[in-house]
């Protein structure tokens, strides 16, 4: 029997406040593991978190502080600018 599994398999927070999400995609068979892939997606301070998984939210809810998002922003701002 074939089965699909995806599962966050790494959360890491970089000190400007931005999450990196790597889900894992892993494809079994017969108790074998046959396939895998990792998909990465970021989520920066002042970002929509809502649809991410219940421990991304927590973590995103404890980072991204309104503090956060003005600092993360105003480092946003100043890097166009120069």
């Amino acid at each position: 029997m074939i089965e699909k599994f995806k599962l966050i398999d790494k959360i890491e927070v970089d000190a400007d406040g931005v999450v990196h999400v790597r889900t894992k995609i892993a494809v079994i068979d017969d108790g074998s593991l046959v396939a895998s892939a990792y998909h990465r997606h970021t989520l920066a301070p002042g970002d929509d978190y809502s649809n991410e998984s219940d421990t991304v939210r927590a973590i995103c809810g404890l980072i991204h502080t309104a503090e956060a998002v003005a600092l993360f922003k105003g480092r946003m701002e100043l890097h166009s600018t120069s």
